[in-house]
């Protein structure tokens, strides 16, 4: 419905290979917080506890992306 919504508002039929879009930007939030949690136990993370909480969320980010690679979700 979201994506309907944006594609008539931007004038668009329809947004080609969402599905690779999607799973793209899932890998690429997994690793970028998968940094912050590398920087948390390195002792440079301006907020260690938060970013090592953060870190237990890389798995869950990859197996959506996973899945979006795959066309299941």
């Amino acid at each position: 419905e979201f994506i309907d919504l944006y594609c008539k508002r931007r004038g668009l039929a329809g947004i080609d290979r969402f599905g690779f879009y999607l799973a793209f930007n899932y890998f690429r939030m997994g690793a970028i917080i998968q940094g912050v949690y590398k920087r948390a136990l390195d002792g440079n993370a301006s907020n260690p506890e938060r970013a090592k909480r953060l870190g237990g969320f890389v798995g869950s980010f990859a197996e959506a992306g996973l899945i979006a690679a795959r066309g299941v979700g």
